[in-house]
């Protein structure tokens, strides 16, 4: 289910390396150019080939299966518990618009998927038209149309004589999104019946079911924004960044 996030893909531009060396294949936008923002946009999309695999020299893994360890969906009609929840492809992403004004502290980026999956072992508790519901199981759902805005905030300061801007804050929403499909296994145990209908109950109410999961996901992916962007920031300084 979701966007992911990732995803400002921007720290994945500016790994860490050990040497504090931008790799060769990284072209730099220049930080006075008044069409920066046309050409972050473009680095930020040609960086999709990398991701896939991982980036050795970046220290980059692969984001090809991202997995979150744990998480919990606290919906009104159930208490969900994820975990190993699996989502892709995140590097499959179209960068919408970008924009960032380093004086005031803030770069915003708009990205979108075509779609994006989940698949994770599920604890439910819960209850559905009067129905105690107990299952343990599979879930799969799968999230199309997705758009998603990220807003990084910073500062710049002055370090070693070098000017840096130190990211501080990251927030990630969702825009648009469709809940396309959504399946929970062994909802009832052995009794394959009542699981089918109560999963086709779900399925047709879907958007309304699971409206309440999104801001947890936008936690996770706001989180997962702030670590990248942390990362070449507050390591590498602006005359390093950028040409």
């Amino acid at each position: 289910m979701k966007t992911a996030l990732v995803v400002v893909f921007l720290s994945f531009l500016f790994g860490l390396s050990h040497g504090k060396e931008l790799p060769s294949f990284i072209n730099k936008c220049k930080l006075s150019d008044p069409a920066i923002n046309e050409c972050m946009k473009n680095r930020v999309q040609e960086f999709t080939k990398y991701l896939p695999e991982g980036v050795k020299e970046l220290r980059l893994l692969s984001v090809k299966n991202y997995v979150v360890p744990e998480m919990t969906l606290k919906l009104p009609w159930a208490n969900v518990t994820l975990k190993d929840a699996k989502f892709e492809p995140l590097y499959d992403y179209v960068v919408d618009t970008f924009n960032m004004d380093l004086d005031k502290g803030e770069l915003k980026i708009k990205l979108s998927h075509k779609y994006i999956s989940l698949k994770a072992d599920y604890v439910l508790d819960g209850k559905l038209i009067q129905l105690n519901i107990h299952g343990e199981g599979k879930a799969e759902a799968k999230t199309v149309d997705i758009v998603g805005d990220a807003t990084i905030t910073g500062k710049k300061k002055s370090k070693n004589g070098q000017e840096y801007f130190e990211v501080e804050t990251a927030t990630y929403k969702f825009t648009k999104h469709k809940l396309d499909n959504v399946y929970l296994s062994n909802l009832f145990g052995d009794n394959v019946e009542l699981t089918k209908r109560i999963n086709d109950l779900i399925s047709e109410n879907r958007e309304e079911l699971f409206a309440d999961a999104y801001p947890a996901l936008e936690i996770i992916m706001s989180s997962l924004i702030l670590n990248l962007f942390k990362a070449p920031f507050n390591t590498f300084s602006l005359g390093e960044l950028f040409d």
